[in-house]
């Protein structure tokens, strides 16, 4: 093990003990230096955040951007160190769900489509309200984050008390979840995703790429008729947390299997553009993404007059 892995589960024990507000303010500390450090050190990352904020909100003032690159990373940090305390946070009210309403709407093997926005990995209460038996697709990494987190996940209790089943994502990916899905359980599932250094989804104004998670969810629900339920996560105001429970999509109805599954996958490719162009400054992908042509138009659409969050 290395002595950065070492600290990092140490770090994460000490979470599990610290006052949820002592976490929070550790977590955005945490972040704000690794941002810091990254502007003195011109990252690749931070150019690219530089060109959002400039290009995307208009900020031409450089000292301004650093400010909201602050911002982000500090919100980034927050949400890492709060992953050993998710089940701390449901107890203590700091997640409000919105649309619960729509679990009732629910047959069959459920599909829950979310994103790398806000806390995102509170999906696991969402789904512990759906039930069932559920799986869930992770991508391995490598260190102790991935520790931290499948313990997280492996926290969440479905049926008879039983944790979730983690897939890892790989060649054998597909048949496994369609064993599970075969079996009845319901899936997790990731739609915006970075491979080899490019963000992959949303599109945001480029070509459609019928590849990936996206590809992967509107191809699984299409062959196995499952119910596709979208879900994203918002921060209040309070530094605390919104799941928003949407209605069911609707599956295509017209067209081959093929056909289906690219409109399906379409709708969900809008889906996410319209969650991460709500909240930007809040989606773990965004200093990845790299800018290209069709991306203005994409986000001055949606934000119009929106500005980012102000910086402390």
């Amino acid at each position: 093990m290395s002595l950065s892995d070492a600290k990092d589960l140490l770090l994460a024990r000490l979470f599990t003990v610290l006052p949820l507000n002592w976490v929070a303010k550790i977590g955005t500390y945490l972040g704000e230096r690794h941002a810091r450090r990254g502007i003195r050190a011109n990252r690749k990352w931070v150019q690219r955040l530089h060109q959002h904020f400039e290009q995307l909100w208009g900020v031409q003032d450089a000292a301004e951007r650093e400010r909201f690159i602050i911002e982000h990373q500090g919100r980034m940090g927050r949400v890492l160190a709060q992953i050993p305390v998710l089940h701390r946070l449901v107890r203590a009210n700091r997640l409000t769900l919105s649309g619960t309403e729509h679990l009732a709407q629910l047959n069959g093997s459920v599909l829950i489509v979310t994103a790398h926005l806000s806390q995102w990995e509170l999906i696991g209460r969402v789904a512990e309200l759906i039930g069932g038996q559920m799986c869930d697709i992770y991508l391995p990494q490598p260190g102790a984050r991935e520790q931290i987190t499948q313990k997280a996940r492996m926290g969440w209790r479905f049926a008879n008390g039983a944790p979730a089943k983690l897939i890892p994502a790989g060649t054998h990916t597909m048949r496994e979840v369609a064993r599970a899905v075969d079996a009845g359980s319901h899936l997790i599932l990731f739609i915006d995703e970075e491979a080899a250094g490019d963000v992959r989804a949303p599109r945001l104004g480029r070509e459609p790429l019928y590849a990936g998670n996206r590809w992967f969810a509107a191809r699984l629900a299409i062959k196995h008729q499952m119910t596709v339920l979208p879900v994203h996560f918002e921060t209040t105001e309070q530094g605390d947390y919104r799941a928003v429970i949407e209605p069911p999509l609707p599956l295509p109805s017209e067209g081959s299997a093929s056909e289906k599954a690219r409109q399906l996958a379409d709708t969900l490719d809008e889906k996410l553009e319209q969650w991460v162009l709500q909240a930007p400054y809040d989606w773990y992908w965004l200093p990845l993404l790299e800018p290209h042509a069709g991306m203005l138009g994409q986000f001055t659409r949606l934000l119009g007059s929106t500005r980012p969050p102000a910086g402390r």
